[in-house]
């Protein structure tokens, strides 16, 4: 219902994945491409706006929900720039005085962006439980073997390869 509290209703994301063989042609309709065409015209049909600009169709590489989806190569990876400021602020953090607060916005990042590798979550251990102890508030150097998990993270991982 409309009122002055709502606007507008967005529904945000639908993402439709398909498997397309290099040999078909471009304008080959599937029956993903059916189903995009059929909400956007039930999405008009009632009114809900939607956003043109956040639309890949018939791409074979795209970057949403914090992802990046790279279909030649036939992988989903979490975006290189994110990666790189993930990694400088972590190196920031093994230099400076943080709070717990900021440590855990840290770790939650490292962690989004590990679950592309979840294996890479295994580096951490110490790092969550100082996190999880730590003043919220209060700026301390992070401990050694906090700063060694977040090393040995940036070690294992360099900010060519994929996360």
């Amino acid at each position: 219902p409309r009122s002055p509290l709502v606007g507008d209703v967005y529904i945000d994301d639908l993402v439709l994945i398909s498997l397309i063989h290099f040999s078909w042609k471009k304008d080959v309709l599937t029956p993903d491409a059916v189903r995009a065409a059929l909400a956007e015209k039930t999405y008009s049909d009632v009114g809900l706006k939607t956003n043109r600009k956040g639309i890949y169709s018939n791409q074979t590489s795209a970057e949403f929900w914090g992802c990046d989806l790279r279909g030649e190569d036939g992988t989903v990876a979490f975006p290189l720039c994110r990666r790189v400021s993930l990694m400088t602020l972590s190196l920031l953090a093994c230099t400076r005085p943080v709070s717990g607060n900021m440590l855990q916005q840290l770790l939650g990042g490292w962690n989004f962006a590990c679950s592309f590798r979840r294996e890479l979550l295994s580096v951490f251990g110490d790092a969550f439980c100082y996190a999880n102890k730590a003043p919220q508030h209060k700026r301390l150097s992070l401990p050694s073997t906090t700063v060694e998990e977040l090393v040995a993270l940036e070690m294992v991982l360099d900010s060519s390869s994929l996360l």
